[in-house]
């Protein structure tokens, strides 16, 4: 719908000497179709702040000036109403328990064995080579082998998660390095009774 603005014409003047206007509106360009209710009202508010301006410093701007107090009072008070009905329920944070890995007895219990272990290789280690045999290598194969079992299992259970890679990937990732591991010990155990032995290898390649 357009809308008009104030323009005031001089057409007589009163008994009391005062020149009486008339109010003539002007078509303004029309509205955008798509409009919404608030940039109606928007608008309307600022056609009647302009209808104010114009007809400033006379007697028909206090009319204006009642007219356009009254009418957004009006659009106002549903609004009002609206707000003061609506109840506000208390503000409840929401607590959700979150379980920790370092919680896990299994887990607790493994990372025990791992720091045994990895404290047991500064005796392993050197101990394979000065005394070296097959039952030293046997076991400096099963040590280093479960050392890096633990690592790599580690790594695979915190970064393969089934949040990220469903309920599948993350078993098959943890199958696969089981079986990396179980084949890894059984080649070192198979080269210790058959052939040289871990140490002993370790030596002759260190002598090239």
């Amino acid at each position: 719908m357009p809308t008009g603005i104030c323009v005031l014409r001089p057409t007589a003047t009163s008994r009391r000497g005062q020149e009486q206007f008339v109010h003539l509106p002007l078509s303004e360009p029309q509205l955008l179709e798509n409009s919404d209710d608030s940039c109606k009202y928007g608008e309307k508010m600022a056609v009647n702040m302009l209808r104010l301006t114009v007809c400033r410093g006379t007697s028909f701007s206090r009319f204006q000036a009642r007219a356009f107090l009254s009418t957004l009072s009006r659009q106002q008070a549903p609004l009002t109403s609206f707000v003061a009905s609506q109840k506000l329920a208390p503000y409840q944070p929401q607590v959700s328990t979150v379980r920790l890995a370092s919680a896990d007895a299994n887990y607790v219990n493994i990372w025990k064995a791992e720091r045994l272990l990895a404290a047991s290789l500064l005796a392993v280690i050197p101990g394979a080579f000065m005394f070296p045999n097959a039952v030293m290598d046997s076991l400096l194969a099963i040590s280093v082998t479960m050392h890096l079992h633990w690592g790599v299992e580690t790594i695979v259970v915190d970064y393969v998660r089934p949040s990220i890679f469903g309920a599948m990937i993350p078993k098959v990732a943890v199958g696969a390095v089981y079986a990396l591991s179980i084949s890894a010990l059984v080649g070192l155990l198979y080269f210790n009774f058959t052939d040289v032995g871990i140490v002993k290898a370790v030596q002759l390649v260190w002598s090239l």
